[in-house]
């Protein structure tokens, strides 16, 4: 298993990685510096990677992993952006971006999509060619090797279940293996560390036949329950997981803290699982509200909230 170092990347460092990565680029490989998180997260706030990496191949992702292995420096897999919040102070290792290893291939039933595709990429193709299973899902904002990792769900589904086998690499010997679905420890918005030290590189879907007009009812049903229920600020979903089967929301809400304020972020009013940019947000405005609300609902009500999103950075 690849042990990632936690530690900050000193200028000697970060200047002998971006050479090697200088190396890549002859290859195809695009590699930014200095990119701004703000930009494209879904909170539209937070710090700037320091540096960014775009693979837009199986090959360069290979690449990518191999120079991240052989110098030990610590990195970050980002998908679409939509639960994942970098810290103010910014992100001084490697950031694997992932939004280029984005392609479908469909044969029969099976449904088989890069990591880097959108799901609602994902959920419109399979409309398009009559596959359904996958509807309730739509209006959920991530990559499918995001959604994977967090075991994502709605409305009673959760993409385990329409997950046939995952393939991936795997950092400990730099080779492409298989999974079953069946075979990974998925929990609720969980898949237990079981891709700690893999990066998912395609996943395939076993979905069934159906009408399309059937499944658009079904999409357009959901995505209307999402639009009823959840507001449309910039957000990262929800940032408290189930407690027993009852959504966190109702604790913070019951805690009193719907409509809190923090420089530009907000506890919404429409549903206080969600924290808004109200504009020019901060995650350090972010960070604030969250830590406020594990500590008001726990002293209240003796409840421990446990993360969804995920907090990244120095």
């Amino acid at each position: 298993m690849l042990v990632l170092k936690n530690f900050l990347i000193g200028a000697i460092i970060l200047d002998i990685i971006k050479r090697a990565f200088e190396e890549s680029v002859k290859g195809g490989i695009l590699t930014k510096t200095h990119v701004e998180s703000r930009l494209f997260s879904f909170y539209a706030g937070g710090g700037t990677l320091d540096l960014a990496v775009f693979p837009n191949s199986l090959a360069q992702l290979i690449n990518v992993a191999n120079i991240i292995k052989k110098n030990s420096v610590e990195f970050l897999i980002i998908g679409a952006c939509s639960n994942t919040l970098i810290r103010d102070s910014g992100y001084s290792g490697i950031s694997l971006m992932t939004k280029f290893l984005n392609d479908i291939c469909i044969s029969e039933n099976f449904l088989t999509a890069l990591s880097g595709t959108r799901l609602q990429t994902v959920i419109s193709e399979a409309r398009r060619n009559g596959l359904s299973g996958i509807e309730d899902l739509a209006g959920i904002p991530a990559s499918i090797g995001g959604a994977v990792v967090m075991n994502s769900g709605a409305c009673g589904t959760e993409i385990c279940q329409l997950v046939e086998k995952i393939s991936f690499l795997d950092l400990s010997d730099l080779q492409i293996k298989e999974v079953l679905s069946s075979d990974v420890p998925f929990e609720y918005r969980s898949s237990n560390a079981f891709f700690n030290d893999k990066i998912i590189t395609s996943v395939m879907f076993k979905l069934k036949s159906e009408n399309q007009a059937k499944i658009s009812d079904r999409i357009n049903s959901a995505l209307a329950r999402r639009r009823n229920t959840q507001p449309s600020e910039p957000s990262l979903g929800c940032v408290f997981k189930k407690i027993n089967g009852f959504s966190a929301g109702c604790y913070v809400e019951a805690a009193g803290l719907k409509g809190t304020r923090i420089g530009g972020a907000e506890i919404s009013v429409k549903h206080a699982n969600f924290i808004i940019n109200t504009g020019n947000g901060t995650a350090s405005d972010y960070i604030a509200l969250v830590e406020i609300a594990e500590n008001l609902v726990q002293s209240k009500f003796n409840i421990t909230l446990n993360r969804e999103i995920l907090i990244k950075g120095d």
